[in-house]
């Protein structure tokens, strides 16, 4: 397996920040990802792992360690009488893996369709969409122990899933996830009561007269057609879409909040609320603003763009920080960044 020196990083991150790793590789079995941690070990380097790029951002120009950008694929269906099992290896395309599962009948993952990144990622930030989170479906996940050089399998409630959230991002960064296995009831029911979901359903269904079922491909185009309108796509405008997450609070602050804002949004999230950010950035008059290379986008507040494709790693944070300070300012909530850090 060949150790590059002195890689651009510009093309695998959908932001596109430019970054220089000190060294890169691209393992495509287990054997190799073992050599490449007895490479770091052997140079005493920090180890990075990079999948689709899509939910990262370089907080330096330069990187001293070794990025391993992880070049694992597979799938594989299983099933019995009540379940399908598919099992689908870390550099699978999310996408592309979502459109399998509905080829192959399967009901589930269609809320989820047009998330960038990979199916090694959608464990790590409980990845969620329009009523449905990943973590739902996932059955266990199968990584590999930097600290021992074996391979463990983690049970779903070992994953320990919260909003987009899980132990793979705190307690378990030493894990490096090779597979994710899901497992979906056969008699698994479409999730339509979402935004505008239902009616754009409707609408489609009444526009084509020929059909008069809603299937999972239905829901998918509209899915897929509704992120389109409010997302940029990253090939043509550098982006690693939603930037921040929901603030979730509590019943007492959302009444104050409300009281205050009365056109706040905001959704029940168990006995909390979960604040729409790009709600509050909004409001305090952020979208389409620009600092430099960077910008909040035009049409979807949440969404933080390199805009002139030139944009600094400098400009973007500067960026962040002054939309977390007013937004601080003036709602007394804390604006938590979604994309890690490296």
């Amino acid at each position: 397996m060949l150790i590059q020196q002195q890689v651009s990083l510009k093309e695998f991150n959908s932001f596109g920040l430019d970054s220089i790793a000190s060294h890169f590789c691209e393992p495509s079995s287990v054997d190799d990802l073992k050599q490449a941690f007895i490479f770091s070990q052997e140079n005493n380097l920090p180890v990075y792992i990079l999948g689709g790029g899509s939910n990262v951002l370089f907080s330096s120009p330069e990187i001293t360690g070794l990025m391993i950008h992880l070049r694992l694929f597979g799938r594989f269906i299983s099933e019995s009488e009540a379940f399908f099992t598919v099992k689908a290896s870390a550099s699978e395309n999310w996408n592309d893996f979502v459109g399998y599962c509905i080829d192959n009948g399967i009901v589930g993952l269609e809320n989820l369709s047009l998330i960038p990144g990979t199916v090694g990622a959608c464990p790590v930030q409980n990845i969620g969409a329009y009523g449905v989170e990943v973590a739902e479906f996932i059955e266990s996940v199968t990584c590999f122990d930097v600290k021992t050089g074996v391979e463990v399998v983690l049970l779903n409630e070992e994953c320990r899933f919260a909003y987009r959230d899980s132990v793979f991002k705190r307690a378990c960064k030493h894990l490096v996830i090779l597979s994710v296995q899901f497992c979906f009831p056969k008699n698994q029911s479409l999730r339509l009561n979402y935004g505008d979901v239902s009616g754009r359903v409707e609408y489609r269904l009444k526009k084509d007269e020929k059909s008069g079922l809603v299937t999972a491909r239905l829901v998918s185009d509209v899915i897929s057609e509704i992120r389109s309108e409010k997302l940029p796509d990253p090939a043509v405008l550098g982006n690693a879409g939603s930037f921040f997450k929901n603030p979730i609070i509590s019943q007492e602050v959302y009444l104050k909040l409300k009281a205050d804002f009365p056109l706040l949004v905001a959704y029940p999230h168990g006995e909390r609320f979960k604040v729409a950010a790009g709600w509050l950035i909004d409001q305090i008059g952020f979208r389409g603003y620009q600092l430099g290379g960077a910008a909040v986008h035009d049409k979807q507040a949440l969404v933080l763009v390199n805009k002139t494709g030139f944009a600094s790693i400098d400009e973007l944070f500067q960026l962040v920080d002054l939309i977390r300070e007013k937004v601080r300012c003036v709602y007394g909530l804390e604006l938590e960044v979604e994309p890690v850090k490296i």
